[in-house]
């Protein structure tokens, strides 16, 4: 009986953690009009210095909102605020590039490419 339980212990060790959410992605949706093209997608997000744009980020389905944390890694660069809504407010400070950083579960696991242009 004893074999048979240290047999199965790995298995619901496994089974358990199955349980964990998964980081799968993220999902950005511009909420603006900004007045020149933007892109903001999970392979890289390009803008113009100047520009600011409304933003709603969210892990794809099945992942825990609440988990997930975002966040510039140069603001010098590319900002990247809350606003009241939940939401973000995204916008170009100098041209250059850096990384969207995505936390999941309080562990990195993202770093979406970021390319702030000069304007046309």
């Amino acid at each position: 009986m004893r074999r048979l339980l240290l047999a199965l212990l790995p298995l619901a060790i496994a089974s358990a953690l199955g349980g964990c959410d998964p980081y799968d992605g993220i999902d950005m949706e511009v909420q603006t009009g900004p007045p020149l093209d933007v892109e903001f997608l999970e392979s890289g997000i390009t803008l113009p210095v100047g520009i600011a744009v409304g933003l709603d980020i969210s892990p794809v389905e099945g992942d825990d909102e609440s988990r997930l944390r975002v966040n510039s890694g140069d603001p010098t660069i590319f900002g990247l605020e809350p606003d009241i809504d939940g939401r973000y407010v995204a916008f170009g400070v100098t041209p250059g590039e850096t990384v969207l950083r995505v936390r999941y579960r309080g562990e990195t696991v993202d770093r979406i490419p970021v390319t702030v242009t000069t304007q046309p």
